[in-house]
This record gives C-alpha cells, structure tokens and sequence, in this order.
C-alpha cells in the first residue's frame, strides 16, 4: 500500500511539475536569471548548470540569457546610431541620463564610450545599444529622433 502511495504523489508532483512549465510565460526564466545577474554582478558565482553551459562568469551569463531572450523573441535589440550628434562626454550625459529617465524599466541599454583623447572623440556619432520588450521599440526609435540633434 505504501509503494502505491508514493508511487500516487510522485505522479502528482510530476503533474504538478509539468502544469507550471507549460503555463510559464516563455524566457520567464530568462529575464529573471537576467534582471538578477544585473542587479547582482559583484555578488555572481557560477552555478554547477552554469558551467555546464560554458558559462564561467559575469559577462558570459549575462550575455546568454540576453541571447535567450532575443532567440525567444522576448526582447529585440536595435543599435541607435545619434547621427547629428557627436560622442563628448556632454552629450552622453544628456542622451544616457534623459534615456534612463524615459525608459526606467528598459531590460538593457548602453552606449559606446571613447576617452577624451581618442581621435573618435567628438567625431564619431553617438550610438546606443537597446535591448527591451519588442512593445517599447516604437517609443525608443521616438526617443532617437527627438534627441538626435546637437546638444
């Protein structure tokens, strides 16, 4: 009787189990696992899954569960391209701190950095990199082009 009974709540565990994969949201996990290593990227420490997957640091997680969630189709990247406005350090504080105002819960953004003297500095355009919800890409492209003038 007692094999039975287990052998009945392992059946339900399992039910139990499979009900919860099917009725998560695809790249859930991901996003999660994403939002955590982002908000913890001094404290990671890769799991025994992690290696398994190659993963053996910060970036190299980072970067897979972003590639998952664009492969899901969860979040979209798109490069902007500023192309009236050069790279200083002025108008990256104006782009970058208006972007992070306008769009607190992006999934991830950054721009490309040149040091005051690298010849690209003040010459080359402005360019960031978005990652966020394929929803929120129209307001992005309307951000760029509002903001694509010089400062």
């Amino acid at each position: 009787m007692n094999s039975k009974v287990g052998w009945i709540l392992g059946l339900g565990l399992l039910l139990v189990l499979t009900a919860l994969i099917l009725t998560t949201k695809p790249g859930a996990y991901h996003l999660r696992e994403f939002e955590r290593i982002k908000t913890n990227v001094n404290n990671y420490r890769p799991s025994l899954s992690d290696r398994l997957k190659g993963i053996r640091d910060n970036k190299a997680k980072w970067d897979y569960h972003l590639r998952k969630l664009e492969e899901l189709g969860v979040v979209q990247h798109q490069t902007f391209v500023f192309t009236n406005v050069p790279y200083t350090l002025e108008s990256s504080r104006l782009i970058f701190g208006s972007a992070s105002s306008n769009f607190p819960k992006a999934v991830m953004f950054s721009a490309r950095y040149y040091d005051t003297n690298d010849l690209a500095y003040g010459v080359n355009p402005y360019v960031m990199e978005v990652w966020d919800f394929p929803s929120n890409m129209f307001r992005w492209s309307s951000f760029v082009q509002t903001m694509n003038h010089r400062p």
